[in-house]
């Protein structure tokens, strides 16, 4: 349930729709930009590519899936619990 409501969230937010979701990591193609949001020990971001306008907008995008993952409840947990500590800046 915790996957439909960040894809949702993500949809109607940022209009993003082209998100594959894995055990360990998300992938999103959202206009121009790609890239990829690791989580394990640690998380890790990995572009492809990156439009500099799109930057605030793809930090936004990456905040709400650490939001998801920090929760990490019902099918969908992280390799580890995560702390806020994890994050930097996670808008409620």
């Amino acid at each position: 349930m915790i996957k439909e409501k960040m894809l949702k969230e993500l949809e109607e937010k940022f209009g993003c729709t082209d998100v594959d979701v894995y055990d360990d990591m998300v992938s999103i193609s959202y206009g121009f930009n790609n890239f990829e949001v690791q989580f394990g020990s640690e998380i890790n971001v990995n572009t492809m590519s990156l439009l500099a306008e799109d930057l605030e907008e793809v930090g936004q995008i990456i905040s709400v899936i650490g939001r998801y993952v920090a929760k990490g409840e019902d099918d969908w947990k992280p390799t580890r619990e995560l702390t806020v500590d994890d994050f930097e800046s996670v808008d409620e």
